[in-house]
């Protein structure tokens, strides 16, 4: 299983966690996923990964998901998977941001992940994952409170 895949099927289980836990308290709440580069805000993401200090490489891979926040408010927790560098070395960067409704993206705090082609894929899949759940906590803690 590709990372992208492993944060797909993750945030679809907080979603569904999200939905039961507070999306059952009112019908103005609804939270979902959003996959594949269409999906994405180019301009925030241009700028997240500005932020992020990473040059990317978007033609050769360029992938993201996003947690869907509505609550009345249209915000999202996006990852982003970009090639690393001005030419595609096979290094893959990934970058957390927060994206709340009418604001500019905000990074998570330490939401930023490199893999590259050499590294054994059951280790890359063990680090991210761990990754994956602090940059969950933290992105959800920090749209917490701004609502």
């Amino acid at each position: 299983m590709d990372l992208g895949e492993l944060a797909l099927k993750r945030f679809q289980q907080v979603s569904q966690e999200l939905q039961k836990e507070i999306g059952s308290l009112t019908t103005r709440f609804a939270f979902g996923v959003a996959a594949g580069i269409q999906t994405l805000d180019t301009d925030a993401r241009a700028k997240a990964l500005r932020d992020a200090g990473h040059v990317a490489d978007l033609g050769e891979h360029s992938y993201g998901v996003q947690l869907v926040l509505n609550t009345g408010r249209n915000d999202n927790l996006v990852l982003s998977f970009h090639g690393i560098g001005p030419r595609y070395r096979e290094i893959v960067g990934v970058v957390a941001y927060l994206l709340l409704q009418g604001a500019e993206p905000s990074l998570i705090k330490d939401g930023t992940f490199q893999i590259n082609y050499e590294e054994d894929i059951l280790i890359a899949q063990t680090r991210f994952s761990a990754w994956l759940e602090r940059v969950i906590v933290e992105g959800l803690n920090q749209w917490r409170l701004t609502l």
